[in-house]
């Protein structure tokens, strides 16, 4: 492996030395009477190089909300990548799409190298901040350096981990290596749904409301990672099920992404890439919203309806 890995039981987490980490947040099982075998929804948190987003992306049976390059401030985006700056490992050039090993010395002279280039491109990009140009811009010429947050949801990392642990990118396998190593510890935690039960992830401060009131409130929460860390800024249920009408229903289109990580367990139900566990985005039919009265949304269960999703 590429790096120290370390396992923190209390935070339920995976890290290792180059700075990656992955946190469970929330892993469900059901038993699959086809496979006779308990099957599991994973939810986690990842800390990874926003390079390494590409690759991840690849892979369509992840779901994922991501740290946004649009919406987090230059300045805190800046000193977050200085922060992190020198790669983790370069290579040396080489035929193909894997580098060969370049060895310590002359990957520590790159790595300083590639740091200077930072610092330069973070240097010219504060001038244009103070002229006025915009983050989204900004926050684009540092991407390289820079690291994110990401919640990722899934039933199946198998495929992930066949293609990204074993001569991949030298940026991709220490998060790999993570997930891996993490995925024992998650199954142990698992909570067994049975039919007609949901995974909702982020809401472990939530007891005695009903399912549609922790559906959106874990939506909110897992769409605010776009701004800031996950777990943190405003956690207020009450709030975050308003604005999770307001903020991603509402709008026209509708913004249905942070509703892709609550899944409704139906045995031998299929959508797209979905089996089992279906997400609440695909389960949504709309939606009732008269003043003064409680927020609504019409979750079907049969999946010969039109479904009416945005992006």
């Amino acid at each position: 492996m590429s790096a120290k890995i370390q396992y923190n039981e209390f935070e339920n987490s995976v890290t290792n030395s180059s700075g990656y980490e992955v946190q469970n947040i929330l892993t469900t099982k059901y038993y699959d009477t086809n496979s006779k075998e308990f099957k599991y929804t994973y939810t986690f948190k990842l800390k990874l190089p926003r390079k390494v987003l590409a690759e991840l992306n690849k892979h369509r049976i992840i779901s994922q909300s991501v740290g946004s390059s649009r919406a987090i401030p230059f300045k805190t985006h800046m000193w977050n990548a200085i922060k992190r700056g020198v790669p983790l490992q370069t290579s040396l050039a080489n035929k193909g799409m894997i580098g060969k090993d370049i060895g310590k010395v002359r990957n520590k002279i790159l790595a300083s190298l590639s740091y200077v280039q930072l610092l330069l491109n973070a240097g010219i990009s504060n001038i244009r901040h103070m002229l006025g140009e915009h983050k989204e811009q900004l926050n684009r010429t540092i991407e390289a350096w820079s690291w994110v947050e990401a919640i990722v949801t899934t039933s199946d990392w198998s495929n992930f981990l066949n293609q990204r642990l074993h001569g991949a990118s030298l940026d991709i396998m220490p998060m790999a290596e993570c997930i891996y190593e993490l995925l024992p510890k998650a199954k142990e935690s698992a909570k067994e749904l049975k039919f007609g039960e949901w995974h909702i992830p982020g809401i472990k401060d939530i007891e005695h409301k009903d399912t549609l009131y922790k559906i959106l409130v874990s939506a909110k929460r897992m769409g605010r990672v776009s701004y800031y860390p996950f777990g943190t800024k405003d956690l207020n249920p009450d709030l975050d099920r308003t604005r999770a009408v307001t903020d991603f229903l509402l709008p026209n289109p509708q913004h249905l992404v942070p509703f892709e990580h609550q899944r409704l367990f139906m045995p031998n139900m299929q959508y797209g890439f979905y089996r089992d566990m279906i997400p609440a985005r695909y389960l949504i039919n709309g939606i009732n919203y008269p003043q003064d009265t409680i927020y609504t949304v019409s979750i079907i269960t049969e999946m010969n309806s039109p479904l009416n999703v945005g992006y």
